[in-house]
């Protein structure tokens, strides 16, 4: 069995500073702490790729979400 790797949301700002300030980037995560690593790109002036009603079904608290909009919902609430 292979193990499971979480990301953490601290990580991504080491990478953006890696970055031209005039590139526009994006963010993706999946899992239980998908929400606060999306909440974190959009602070630090990325876009996210919110929704993946495939790879999660459940909010950070979770609670089951019943489709994509209520995903992508709970990330603007967020922020």
């Amino acid at each position: 069995m292979g193990s499971t790797k979480h990301s953490n949301a601290n990580e991504l700002e080491g990478l953006v500073k890696l970055l031209n300030q005039n590139w526009h980037w994006s963010a993706c995560a999946f899992g239980e702490e998908e929400a606060k690593r999306m909440a974190r790109a959009i602070e630090l002036n990325g876009h996210c790729r919110q929704g993946f009603f495939v790879s999660n079904l459940y909010f950070a608290d979770g609670q089951e979400a019943q489709s994509n909009t209520d995903l992508v919902l709970s990330t603007t609430e967020a922020t």
